[in-house]
């Protein structure tokens, strides 16, 4: 099977699992524990991300400290630790907290997707068997359920203009 048919029912798979477990949180959690879950995926795909590191720290093997891994280079990577700085606002939900989710919920799921759907790193190498591009893979996966989180869970109420504006924020941002 050639390695972007498999990425695609891969990365599709994993979008109906992500949007199934949304649906599902929407339907039986209490808005009361949609922080908390925010905050535990924002958490788990900083762990993703540095997932090879720690293994391999743990294990004692050499590896290449690559600029992505403590710099944000890449949109994902800016992202990532934006949902980061989201957690800090949260609770008390005032004007950054809306920029600052809007900007993650259409900028952070666009990012994701295209960094899910086109993962060079798999369409070289495409065995998830590998940490490395598995970690690559499910770290997206996760910062696509956060940013969809924002607006599936209520964190943004979607309002045109202002999310128009926000995003343009954002993109002047990262360019």
């Amino acid at each position: 099977m050639n390695s972007f048919l498999l990425l695609t029912i891969f990365t599709i798979s994993l979008y109906v699992i992500i949007g199934l477990v949304l649906f599902l949180i929407r339907k039986y959690i209490k808005p009361v524990k949609y922080e908390l879950i925010f905050i535990v995926m924002s958490l788990l795909t900083v762990l993703l991300h540095y997932i090879e590191v720690i293994i391999n720290l743990i294990r004692g093997v050499d590896f290449e400290f690559t600029s992505n891994l403590y710099l944000p280079v890449y949109p994902c990577n800016a992202i990532m630790w934006l949902n980061v700085i989201i957690i800090f606002f949260i609770f008390k939900k005032g004007k950054v907290f809306e920029v600052l989710a809007t900007v993650s919920l259409f900028i952070g799921t666009t990012c994701g997707i295209i960094g899910l759907s086109f993962n060079e790193n798999f369409l070289s190498n495409p065995v998830l068997s590998d940490i490395g591009i598995l970690k690559g893979l499910l770290s997206h996966a996760t910062m696509i359920f956060c940013c969809l989180s924002l607006g599936v869970l209520g964190f943004v109420k979607i309002r045109v203009i202002r999310c128009t504006l926000y995003s343009l924020f954002g993109f002047v941002y990262f360019f």
